[in-house]
């Protein structure tokens, strides 16, 4: 599943930028049509991704793998940030092209659509994580944890609208709201991610000094924060340190809480609860763009990051209420066979 999934994401990035060649009338729903394939390749590699590293992974080593993971994604996005804020006007001033016309953005496209072939390439050798191994035997039996399942979402849904104005918007911000200049966008961007590296490398250091609920409770309100100065301070080196520490922030966040909802459901569930908590991350991301533009419209980008900051440290009070005193759900503890392997 993760392989179609990522296949199918190169496919769609591919296909965006042949938009430029398609007739006026075609080309909204050209863009539309292709970015949603990009993120119907995403849903089942995210969806599948949380279980099968939990199967791959002893409980001794998965706070250190899934922060690793989670540091190579920010790495990953500073590289990406940096070079696709300089290869635009490389292209144009190589092809002799004003960065008004379409043409520079289309290689850059077209090179991002390479690393997804890359990644393909990485995941087609990939041995399974087999059922039968004994930390994924069986499930617990007991009633079915659909109340559980839908409190994770929620929180979830609410901590990623930060997360989500901002990806969605901040760029958008930068260019139209104040001007800023391509090059400085991605450079912006690229540091912002940079400094996400360590944050999100330091993820385990917290949950063993702080505890993964606190540690996700904090770094959730830090995230919100973090926003204030992107609503109040209309400027451009206000908004990098804002979007700098929302996205440090947040690294630490995301990592902790995915850890947390794959260990406090049985092993049978894990794949369900990572596809609603996934599910959330959608209906956020979507939600946040498809309101964020109206809100912008009526009353200006304040009223975004304000929203956006009110909504995920929603999430982390709802997650801190209700986690913060064990109510059964880490009672069962790491599986028997998963304690052995630890050891």
């Amino acid at each position: 599943m993760m392989i179609v999934g990522v296949s199918l994401g190169a496919v769609g990035m591919g296909l965006l930028p042949l938009a430029e060649f398609l007739p006026d009338t075609w080309q909204a729903g050209w863009l539309l049509a292709t970015r949603t394939l990009v993120w119907v390749g995403a849903a089942p590699y995210l969806v599948n991704s949380s279980p099968f590293l939990m199967g791959a992974t002893t409980s001794a080593e998965r706070d250190h793998a899934f922060s690793v993971q989670a540091a190579l994604g920010a790495l990953c996005g500073f590289a990406g940030s940096l070079v696709g804020g300089l290869l635009p006007g490389l292209f144009a001033a190589t092809l002799g092209l004003s960065l008004d016309q379409p043409a520079p953005y289309r290689y850059p496209l077209w090179v991002a659509t390479g690393f997804f072939v890359l990644a393909l390439l990485t995941l087609v050798p990939t041995r399974e994580v087999r059922a039968s191994q004994p930390q994924e035997r069986v499930a617990e039996t007991g009633p079915a944890p659909y109340g559980l399942i839908a409190l994770l979402a929620l929180v979830y849904l609410l901590f990623r609208a930060g997360a989500g104005a901002v990806e969605t918007f901040f760029n958008v911000y930068l260019d139209a709201g104040l001007g800023v200049s391509t090059a400085l966008i991605g450079a912006l961007l690229a540091a912002g991610k940079l400094l996400s590296v360590p944050a999100a490398l330091s993820a385990p250091l917290l949950m063993a000094r702080w505890g993964k609920v606190r540690s996700f409770a904090l770094g959730s309100l830090g995230a919100a924060l973090s926003l204030l100065p992107l609503a109040f301070m209309p400027h451009w080196g206000a908004a990098g340190l804002g979007f700098t520490g929302m996205t440090a922030l947040f690294w630490i966040a995301d990592p902790t809480f995915m850890i947390y909802h794959q260990e406090i459901v049985a092993p049978g569930w894990r794949s369900t609860t990572s596809g609603a908590v996934s599910m959330a991350f959608g209906l956020s991301t979507s939600a946040m763009a498809l309101g964020g533009g109206y809100l912008i419209g009526a009353l200006g980008y304040r009223s975004l990051f304000l929203t956006g900051a009110g909504l995920t440290a929603a999430g982390a009070l709802l997650f801190w209420a209700y986690f913060r005193v064990p109510r059964g759900e880490l009672a069962r503890g790491p599986a028997p066979e998963e304690m052995g392997a630890a050891g």
